[in-house]
């Protein structure tokens, strides 16, 4: 691809849909932000998972809103709470 926020914006423009749901970390690159916030005047339901003061993020928020279903997780910055779900 010609960059990461390219990359990024192929697949956040081609994958989410209207009535569809996305679950990032409330600590994601403005270039996710962004477009993420387009996509919700289309109709995209964004669900940011809770971080505290130091950024880690809530695995206890993560793990509910993992069970709502989404169609994508945005997790550049939340890897860690998901690989952490996945154990």
């Amino acid at each position: 691809t010609p960059g990461y926020t390219w990359g990024l914006n192929q697949i956040l423009w081609g994958t989410l849909k209207p009535g569809d749901r996305c679950l990032v970390s409330g600590l994601e690159h403005n270039a996710v932000m962004r477009v993420l916030h387009l996509l919700q005047k289309q109709g995209v339901q964004v669900d940011c998972i809770q971080s505290d003061a130091t950024g880690k993020i809530s695995l206890e928020d993560a793990r509910r809103k993992l069970c709502l279903n989404p169609r994508l997780e945005e997790v550049d910055r939340a890897v860690q709470a998901i690989r952490q779900l996945a154990r």
